[in-house]
C-alpha cells in the first residue's frame, strides 16, 4: 500500500477525507511523477462515516449521516449536505 491510500484510509472523519483528498491531489499536480490521485487511491474503496448509506452512490464518494463527499467543477472535492427528508444526495432526491 502506497503512503497516499494510507493517508486516504487513516482519515477519521468526512471533513477530514476531503482536506486529506485535496491536499494528496495537489501535492501530485506539483510532483513530476504524472500521477493522477486516482492512480495513486483506489477512491471507489474509501470508508464512509456513518449514517445510513445513499441509495444512489452516483457521484457520490462517501458519507457520513449529514453529508456527502462529492467531486467538485474544479476537480476539487467538497462536503454537501444530504438531504434532510431522505438522506440522498440533494441532486438524486428531488426534494
Amino acid at each position: 500500500m502506497n503512503k497516499y491510500q494510507k493517508q486516504v484510509n487513516g482519515c477519521e472523519s468526512l471533513d477530514e477525507l476531503a482536506i486529506t483528498l485535496n491536499g494528496l491531489s495537489a501535492e501530485l499536480a506539483e510532483s513530476e511523477t504524472g500521477n493522477s490521485l486516482d492512480q495513486m487511491v483506489d477512491l471507489a474503496s474509501m470508508s464512509t462515516f456513518g449514517g445510513n448509506p445513499v441509495k444512489s452512490t452516483s457521484e457520490v464518494w462517501s458519507w457520513d449521516a449529514t453529508h456527502i463527499l462529492v467531486s467538485g467543477r474544479n476537480n476539487d472535492w467538497e462536503t454537501e449536505p444530504r438531504c434532510a427528508k431522505c438522506g440522498e444526495a440533494t441532486f438524486h432526491c428531488g426534494h
